[in-house]
């Protein structure tokens, strides 16, 4: 019989080993985009029936004005899910020391309650007159309770929150699984079930947050911030590949050298 050299015999008993006990190479993570299919903020009080889907800038601060966010997932496997991170990119001149907080809308399987329209105007009334707009998203017709929080159809979850020390304008607010509460933001895009996912975004206290929508078509994009929108930006690693075919091979050409 064929002799194999003492090389050859400790990679395949080497790759027989590592077959045997379980350990696999692990996949390189990737990156997965999403696509941002509407933004909008809404406020309460007088101009709780108003739209603002058209405003190129987004305020959020407790508890009057919400910023909304919904993005389309690609096509993967949700159970690759490593980690996700929200960007969005400020506004505001300069802000310091500011909590924000963020919130996700339940996952609804029939897609009716993250259905809400983004709408275009910047401030008008949805309220009488002309029905076609009655519902484009508003303070008085959101979807989730206004930030009820608890399990089940039109309510929230809160992912979490995440201080601003310091933030000056174009720069980007980032969140992600990390800095959710107990895996919270991976948890919840593990959950979706239909592809699309909502988040709401506000801060705490008396200063607003004020965010780029993607309808701010400024040279700003092209320059300073290359996406030109609030981006959701989905992290797998891919299946193991396992050592089980070269530990098999290893294990017939020692078999073969035994006979």
């Amino acid at each position: 019989m064929e002799q194999l050299s003492y090389a050859t015999r400790t990679m395949l008993l080497a790759a027989t080993a590592l077959c045997g006990g379980g350990v696999v190479a692990q996949g390189a993570p990737m990156i997965l985009p999403t696509t941002l299919a509407a933004d909008s903020m809404t406020r309460s009080g007088t101009q709780g029936p108003y739209n603002y889907g058209g405003n190129k800038t987004l305020y959020g601060v407790a508890p009057s004005q919400l910023v909304w966010l919904r993005f389309t997932l690609p096509s993967y496997n949700s159970t690759l899910l490593s980690d996700a991170t929200l960007t969005l990119y400020a506004a505001n001149d300069t802000i310091s020391n500011v909590t924000l907080e963020f919130f996700a809308l339940n996952d609804d399987t029939a897609g009716t309650t993250e259905a809400w329209i983004e709408g275009t105007y910047t401030g008008a009334t949805t309220a009488g007159g002309d029905t076609s707009d009655d519902n484009w998203l508003t303070h008085n017709n959101q979807p989730g309770g206004y930030l009820s929080e608890g399990s089940g159809t039109n309510k929230v979850t809160k992912l979490g929150t995440k201080v601003v020390s310091s933030s000056a304008k174009n720069t980007p607010y980032t969140f992600a699984n990390t800095d959710s509460s107990s895996n919270a933001l991976v948890n919840f895009l593990k959950a979706d079930s239909n592809s699309s996912v909502t988040f709401m975004v506000r801060a705490t206290g008396t200063t607003a947050i004020a965010v780029y929508a993607r309808e701010d078509t400024s040279n700003l994009w092209q320059t300073t911030i290359p996406t030109g929108e609030s981006t959701l930006a989905l992290t797998i690693v891919p299946e193991p590949t396992s050592l089980s075919l070269l530990g098999l091979v290893g294990m017939a050409l020692l078999r073969r050298r035994r006979h």
